[in-house]
């Protein structure tokens, strides 16, 4: 259409292939997410429309930001107190390779955009609960990506009310081969979740 182009955002730069199967293009190799403002925020590699691995970018650039929690690095097990860190922007727990258990507690990273987390092989439950990465802010809301990848004993995910409620970017779970539970919001109650976006589960032996 006639829209410019920086009006339609995210906007990806990089690599695409045609998917016979489907009759689309879609991302293929490496590529860059550009921002609101023009800048590159995620850099990647795709596969036929699937990233395998990406590195944030801030501002553009590449940048190791400061521990928010202050953890030891060999810590077993992460928890996040109550509207601890609600301006955080950049949350990325890959490196606690030896935590069992994560619980991000409620109101907490409002204003984090990306979440990554891959690779924690000890990692066998996760729970964030309510109001969490939440912001009453549509305008970037296709901006913001959560990826949970390669977590080869994570048996749990528990999502609380009204978290992600305006994430609608790029939400991926994958490799996660003895995942048991996924819980998203309350039975009989507005939940929110994931509101802005179409949310599809699919699995070889998922039972509903």
């Amino acid at each position: 259409n006639c829209t410019d182009i920086y009006s339609q955002v995210p906007i990806y730069v990089g690599g695409y292939t045609y998917d016979e199967d489907h009759c689309t293009c879609c991302r293929n190799g490496k590529g860059y997410i550009i921002d609101l403002d023009g800048r590159a925020n995620c850099e990647g590699e795709w596969k036929k429309g699937i990233v395998e691995q990406s590195t944030l970018l801030i501002n553009g650039w590449y940048k190791v930001e400061e521990d928010p929690l202050r953890l030891p690095i060999d810590c077993t097990e992460i928890n996040v107190p109550a509207e601890k860190f609600k301006f955080e922007h950049y949350l990325d727990l890959s490196k606690y390779k030896q935590a069992k258990k994560i619980v991000i507690g409620a109101y907490n990273f409002c204003n984090t955009d990306h979440f990554s987390l891959s690779d924690s092989n000890h990692l066998e439950e996760l729970e964030i609960l309510d109001h969490s990465f939440y912001r009453i802010d549509p305008t970037n809301r296709m901006n913001r990506t959560f990826s949970l990848v390669d977590c080869a004993r994570l048996r749990s995910i528990i999502i609380g009310s009204f978290s992600f409620q305006f994430f609608s970017g790029e939400f991926e779970l994958s490799g996660l081969p003895s995942l048991e539970l996924l819980k998203i919001g309350a039975i009989d109650d507005s939940s929110a979740n994931f509101n802005h976006c179409d949310f599809v589960v699919k699995g070889k032996r998922f039972v509903r």
